[in-house]
Order: structure tokens, then C-alpha cells, then sequence
């Protein structure tokens, strides 16, 4: 197995099995899929806007290295 290797899914894809999940009955949030899904792309924007500034800052830092 593969323990190192990373794994990619698209927007459409994510948001997919997010919609699956919320919709699931037994997960218990199928009253609130609205909200849960706001919640969820939330986390996903902060998530790419800290990739985005790490990125960022290591370009900076290659260019003071230069």
C-alpha cells in the first residue's frame, strides 16, 4: 500500500460526496443540509487560502534566496 501517496478529487466530486453524506439519514444532519454545507465549503476556502499563503511566502523566500 501506497502510505505516502496522495490523493486528488475535484471540486464537483467533493461536493458530491458531501451532498451524499449530509442527505444520509443516519449521520443525523439531514434537517440542518443547508447550514452543513455552508459549514463545509467554509473549511474548504480556509484550507486552500493557507495553501495559497504558504505558497506565497516559500516563493518570497525563494526569491531572497536568488
Amino acid at each position: 500500500m501506497l502510505t505516502d501517496a496522495a490523493t486528488f478529487v475535484c471540486d464537483f466530486h467533493r461536493k458530491q460526496s458531501w451532498l451524499r453524506w449530509i442527505r444520509t439519514m443516519k449521520h443525523g444532519v439531514s434537517d440542518n443540509q443547508e447550514e452543513i454545507l455552508h459549514l463545509l465549503n467554509v473549511c474548504q476556502l480556509r484550507i486552500l487560502y493557507i495553501r495559497w499563503q504558504i505558497g506565497v511566502m516559500e516563493f518570497i523566500s525563494y526569491l531572497t534566496i536568488m
